[in-house]
């Protein structure tokens, strides 16, 4: 390829590719699993109505915690703040944008630095209200303590393996206590941390367990046990355990009714402990977690880009996806157009703000500059190079992430084009829609991209670059959509929230996100029912999760083919 096809992709040091997500990787209904590599950008098409007369669903994965899982947890777990579960080599893996760990096997240096952690945060638990007896004070020989080992070993291990332990079970974990105690000479106190150290070292607390209530059917389905079920909910909207309620829920068998489940999702939803699960959605799927590795020039409203600033970022799109589904009216539209945000104390400066008048409160932006995600400082920085705009990195990930427009991979032998202190990045870059061989990606990719000029490598607004006028134009293009002209994100904004594609890519990448697995072509009938539904509810998102839960996608486990 001609070299005036350009990369944007020149943000990162020695983080992951941030180029174009793989249809494979995204698993789009109506395509194949396979990426084209000539030729212009692939979407999925809503099946025709008649082809969806019975229902087909891929198969389940097994899946491991990701680390904020495991994380939250521990944390709600056991009460340790200090999780390190950052020790552990290798990033999540990814389904699409989001972190779910359906590929990725542990290996032998895994599994040691996992033991090494539930050692240490099995050391420092608190084991008071944890143990129903003073386990540390008791005499070795207290009579009483082997039924509050049993009984310890019973409670904990319901919550630690999310589900009820059987009897040979809890006589193997007594097994642990008692040889730990035989062999090492060690205090009940200790044999307990040892126990507690034991079951984080289990499958069923390192991965989401699932076996199905029952032998599966012709198609391999069998729906999920209650606890399987609580486990797949609590994960999804909190990053984290089953809390007493819904161990209880599960307990009478509630959560096979779909009012019960809608009514647990509701008050899941009212706890703040939602906050995690809306808000890593926001962060994976606009790519904010991309942050991490993301690096800076110096900026003259920011003395240093440091982890504080990178975390403030992501906080700042999390918290206000979960302030829009739980505080607000939960649209879409309002997602993607309020002109208002939780700006965090540290990206006061780049908004051009003063300090709020209530610490934490949310603050009224220019509506004239600033609508919902996409103008929010944190995603614009992201998608930049360290000194400079990228219309490359946005316009992709509006094509990927708002419009299930899939770009096939660049090739290798790309590069930027080179700053010039006489042009503005729109005329450095617009080369690429007059390459032949760049033109059919690049038109897509550009026309939206060219639309956030207006806005500098750390989010901030301009209207001059390198003393000439800034050109925020632009063409809305992607398959299915009328090309539509615009003037600015705002202006973008407002499209993207009234396309009914944009609502259609909502459902699909919220579905993915539920289920932590490839949507594939057997899952496009559950998916375009759930597309259907979110438009039905006018973009309601809240209505939309609702939908998720009771669906037969997320209450079915799918063994696949022999």
């Amino acid at each position: 390829m001609a070299s005036g096809c350009y990369s944007g992709a020149a943000n990162t040091s020695d983080g992951p590719d941030t180029g174009a997500t793989a249809a494979s990787e995204s698993g789009t209904p109506g395509t194949t699993d396979t990426v084209p590599t000539t030729g212009e950008p692939t979407t999925g098409e809503a099946p025709p109505a008649e082809e969806c007369q019975t229902l087909d669903l891929s198969p389940t994965p097994l899946r491991r915690l990701t680390r904020a899982q495991y994380d939250f947890t521990i944390q709600d777990l056991l009460g340790v703040a200090d999780v390190p579960s950052s020790a552990l080599d290798g990033l999540d893996a990814k389904v699409g944008p989001f972190d779910s760990n359906v590929v990725v096997p542990l290996d032998t240096i895994g599994v040691a630095s996992l033991a090494d952690i539930a050692e240490k945060v099995a050391g420092v638990a608190d084991l008071v209200g944890l143990v129903p007896c003073d386990v540390q004070n008791l005499a070795p020989d207290a009579p009483e303590l082997g039924s509050c080992v049993r009984e310890f070993i019973a409670d904990f291990g319901a919550r630690a393996l999310r589900k009820p332990l059987t009897s040979e079970e809890v006589d193997r974990y007594v097994g642990v206590y008692d040889l730990t105690r035989a062999l090492a000479g060690e205090t009940p106190a200790t044999a307990v941390r040892q126990v507690i150290a034991t079951m984080l070292q289990s499958p069923y607390f390192l991965y989401q367990v699932e076996l199905g209530a029952g032998a599966p059917d012709e198609r391999g389905w069998t729906p999920l046990g209650d606890h399987e079920l609580a486990a797949r909910l609590s994960y999804f909207l909190w990053n984290s355990m089953p809390d007493d309620a819904l161990r209880a829920a599960a307990d009478a068998g509630q959560l096979q009714d779909d009012a019960q489940l809608q009514a647990q999702l509701e008050r899941m939803l009212a706890d703040d402990k939602a906050r995690r699960g809306l808000g890593a959605f926001a962060v994976q799927w606009l790519e904010l977690d991309h942050l991490d590795w993301v690096e800076k020039s110096p900026h003259p409203l920011v003395p240093e880009f440091g982890d504080d600033l990178r975390e403030a970022m992501k906080r700042e799109a999390a918290d206000f996806m979960a302030m829009v589904i739980r505080d607000d009216d939960a649209r879409l539209s309002t997602l993607l157009t309020a002109p208002y945000s939780p700006v965090p104390d540290e990206l006061l400066p780049l908004y051009g703000l003063a300090q709020p008048a209530e610490p934490g409160s949310y603050v009224q932006l220019d509506p004239a500059r600033r609508a919902g995600l996409l103008t929010q400082v944190g995603w614009l920085a992201t998608h930049a190079n360290p000194g400079q705009s990228s219309p490359v990195l946005r316009g992709v990930v509006v094509l990927e992430s708002l419009l299930c427009t899939f770009l096939p991979a660049p090739p290798n032998n790309i590069f930027p084009p080179p700053p010039d202190p006489n042009a503005t990045t729109r005329e450095r870059f617009e080369k690429h829609s007059s390459e032949p061989s760049c033109a059919g990606c690049h038109l897509f990719i550009d026309g939206i991209g060219f639309g956030f000029e207006g806005y500098d490598a750390f989010g901030v607004v301009r209207e001059l670059e390198n003393g000439l006028p800034v050109d925020e134009s632009g063409t809305l293009r992607g398959y299915g959509i009328t090309e539509k002209a615009f003037d600015g994100p705002v202006e973008l904004a407002h499209l993207l929230a009234d396309d009914p594609v944009v609502r259609d890519c909502v459902a699909f990448q919220w579905t993915t996100y539920a289920l932590g697995r490839i949507l594939a072509t057997a899952d496009t009938c559950q998916v375009a029912d759930l597309q259907d539904r979110f438009a039905a509810h006018d973009g309601d998102m809240r209505a939309l999760l609702g939908d998720i839960v009771t669906s037969p996608a997320f209450r079915t486990l799918v063994f696949a083919a022999e």
